[in-house]
């Protein structure tokens, strides 16, 4: 849980301005025919998907965090294990 990694939003973030400058420098020089919707498909899931995904996690998560915490086949100590972890997670 301590653990940090950037590397993973570092990433996403450097192959979203590669592909900006890819499509800057291509609309500026017209050095390759790259189609429009292709480059917009690519910065829209390099953008998007990895916040739609981890979004979903967050609520499917929630959901199933207050399962647990209602019901007594866990100890304490589980349960608040638990909750640590989706707030790392957020």
């Amino acid at each position: 849980e301590k653990k940090r990694r950037p590397y993973i939003s570092v990433g996403l973030l450097s192959i979203d301005v590669i592909i900006g400058v890819i499509y800057a420098s291509n609309r500026a020089l017209e050095l390759f025919d790259i189609p429009n919707p292709i480059v917009f498909t690519l910065a829209f899931a390099v953008g998007f998907a990895p916040t739609a995904i981890a979004v979903t996690l967050v609520v499917i998560n929630k959901r199933r965090l207050k399962g647990i915490l209602l019901s007594n086949n866990y100890t304490l100590s589980t349960k608040y294990q638990l909750q640590e972890n989706l707030w790392a997670f957020k």
